[in-house]
């Protein structure tokens, strides 16, 4: 059963490294929990399908399907879900893609993980 006053995180990245830091760092998190990782855009709208999370910590760059073409894809199947674009890419012009494709907010990596944490409770409130 679903608990309703945690916040459930998919976390996306292709680097193991990324995903796992952020994995232990969440889940210390009060309220918060990552219930999935993938491994890119295609494995994250599987996982988004599967697991119905909150919040999706996704990165911008990697194999198959891109960040923005997933968020846009997630975004489609669901308008609730928070999107929170995560990457080491500083280009305006694809921030601002990635935003116009669905994402609620875009954080450059390495964004220090009390920004991360802070914006994902700004983004969503559980009941």
């Amino acid at each position: 059963m679903r608990n309703l006053t945690q916040t459930q995180i998919l976390i996306v990245d292709d680097s193991a490294l990324n995903r796992q830091t952020a994995k232990k760092i969440l889940n210390f998190v009060d309220g918060f929990h990552v219930i999935g990782e993938a491994i890119d855009g295609m494995d994250a709208i599987a996982k988004f399908r599967a697991f119905q999370p909150d919040v999706i910590l996704m990165d911008m760059e990697m194999p198959k399907l891109n960040g923005i073409d997933a968020t846009k894809e997630i975004r489609q199947l669901c308008s609730q879900v928070v999107i929170l674009g995560y990457s080491s890419v500083g280009d305006a012009g694809l921030i601002r893609k990635m935003l116009t494709s669905g994402a609620n907010e875009y954080l450059n990596k390495p964004a220090p993980f009390y920004r991360i944490i802070e914006t994902i409770r700004k983004l969503h409130n559980p009941v």
